[in-house]
């Protein structure tokens, strides 16, 4: 005989996550045994075990290492999905899948075409690479003069950006940048020093 989810995974509705997310769903029968599986995109599996309440509710910390549980791996696009087995042993299908990037790290941006120079151009476009934004999620490249915001843009698939700065006053001017990727990790790149005249 098999059973059916009436809804099995309902969180994290974030795709993208710093920490290792805590997988939570209801509809299960009372009292189920439920088995999560988690797929990476490299081909690396992974399960974890609950069961679930008497009103059908269950969670999973995929960080926990309690019953020699081994804690989710990071910096890897996780597909979970889940099935039910009953106290009679009936098992259901498998759930809808939820997809979860869980990523800790973050690489340094580059600014590639300015260094250390004179121009008399009011305005600088700026060139760079950093970390690739993908479908589950944009990299935000965030632009300062000094400690002074100019603007953001967003990397493109394999990582480059390009910004063009508001005009800027004659002078010395230290342009940095910084970038966050979807999961909210933040890393600072190096400066670079230009002089406009």
């Amino acid at each position: 005989m098999r059973i059916w989810w009436r809804q099995p995974i309902t969180t994290p509705t974030a795709t993208n996550s710093k920490t290792a997310p805590s997988i939570a769903g209801t509809g299960a029968e009372a009292n189920a045994a439920v088995t999560l599986t988690a797929k990476a995109t490299d081909g690396t599996t992974q399960t974890f075990s609950t069961t679930a309440n008497a009103s059908g509710a269950w969670s999973v910390d995929t960080s926990s290492t309690a019953n020699s549980q081994v804690a989710l791996a990071a910096n890897k696009v996780w597909s979970f999905t889940a099935t039910q087995t009953d106290v009679v042993g009936n098992t259901s299908a498998v759930s809808a899948a939820q997809v979860v990037n869980y990523d800790t790290a973050i690489s340094t941006p580059t600014i590639s075409n300015v260094a250390d120079n004179a121009t008399t151009a009011s305005k600088i476009t700026l060139a760079g690479t950093g970390e690739a934004s993908n479908v589950l999620g944009n990299v935000t490249v965030k632009v300062y003069d000094g400690s002074a915001y100019l603007g953001s843009t967003t990397t493109d698939f394999m990582g480059g950006w390009t910004y063009t700065t508001p005009t800027l006053s004659t002078g010395a001017h230290t342009l940095k940048v910084e970038q966050v990727d979807a999961a909210g990790n933040l890393m600072t790149g190096l400066t670079a020093g230009i002089n406009l005249y």
